[in-house]
């Protein structure tokens, strides 16, 4: 809460480099991703959702004001509002004879409209980092940053070997299974973890 305006600026841009650093990441990783799962449509798949990286860091500092500031109503209607619109943009695409570019576009135009919106509502700017007084901050974040990214690999390695062992349509019908059933929990322990602090 001692974060001034200045501060928020500066974490801002570094969030703001954080994803263009993992949008460079995963671009370069298309091919070799490509390679592994055998699969060359994979590598503009993983390109054009790269872009996400970019998008999600533009919302990450406006977000964190928001649930600092406990606007918990703003930030559960810009979910629901996501997945509406993921849900019907997702479809529509498909409609038109996109394919599998349909969960890749859908899912993009969702991220882009939540972002705008929540952007809209507290975006602090940007400003120069200058680390020397972002210590304290960039210390807290980078160790919540290991742990989330292992959580991940942790959590979605299943989905790792499933693809590479079974195949790709396999991984699709498991993938659903999988959020059909953890959904619920997810979505519920995500309202409590944000809520308890």
């Amino acid at each position: 809460r001692d974060l001034s305006r200045p501060h928020l600026a500066q974490i801002n841009t570094v969030a703001l480099l954080l994803g263009l650093t993992g949008f460079a990441v995963s671009c370069a990783m298309a091919v070799p991703l490509g390679i592994f799962f055998d699969s060359p449509h994979l590598v503009p798949v993983i390109m054009v959702m790269s872009t996400s990286f970019v998008i999600s860091s533009l919302k990450t500092v406006p977000a964190g004001l928001l649930q600092r500031e406990f606007n918990f109503k703003v930030l559960a209607l810009v979910e629901a509002g996501q997945a509406g619109v993921l849900a019907l943009s997702q479809a529509g695409l498909a409609f038109l004879g996109l394919g599998y570019w349909s969960l890749v576009l859908g899912e993009l135009i969702a991220l882009v409209l939540a972002t705008a919106y929540v952007a809209s509502r507290r975006f602090p700017g940007f400003a120069r980092p200058r680390f020397s007084e972002l210590r304290r901050i960039t210390t807290f974040t980078f160790h919540l940053l290991v742990s989330r990214v292992a959580w991940y690999v942790y959590s979605d390695a299943d989905f790792i070997v499933v693809g590479k062992v079974i195949g790709q349509a396999a991984l699709g019908v498991y993938k659903v299974a999988w959020i059909l059933s953890s959904s619920p929990v997810q979505k519920i322990s995500e309202l409590v973890t944000r809520v308890t602090p």
